[in-house]
């Protein structure tokens, strides 16, 4: 995934989605978890297969006056159960 924005205000949220929108990105906004440490709702677009592929995006989007980004990486579940039963194993 790639992160654009952590912003408090979700109208702001709303505004940098619609403008990624308009750049032909796919963006999601996730609003923040009730109770949770933080009330930032977070921009982003993807995901994108591969690194390279992120960071290509993250090129791009940074074109925008005012835009930087990050890239987060986001694990299947699948590949986190297969690091545990990996690391138990091992442990053994």
């Amino acid at each position: 995934m790639l992160q654009v924005a952590a912003l408090a205000d979700a109208e702001r949220a709303k505004t940098l989605a619609q403008r990624l929108q308009e750049m032909n990105y796919a963006p999601s906004v996730a609003a923040p978890q009730p109770g949770g440490p933080d009330a930032l709702h977070r921009v982003s677009v993807g995901p994108y297969a591969t690194h390279a592929e992120a960071q290509t995006a993250a090129t791009a989007v940074e074109n925008a006056p005012g835009v930087k980004t990050w890239i987060r990486a986001e694990r299947r579940e699948e590949e986190a159960t297969l690091d545990r039963e990996e690391a138990q194993a091992t442990a053994r």
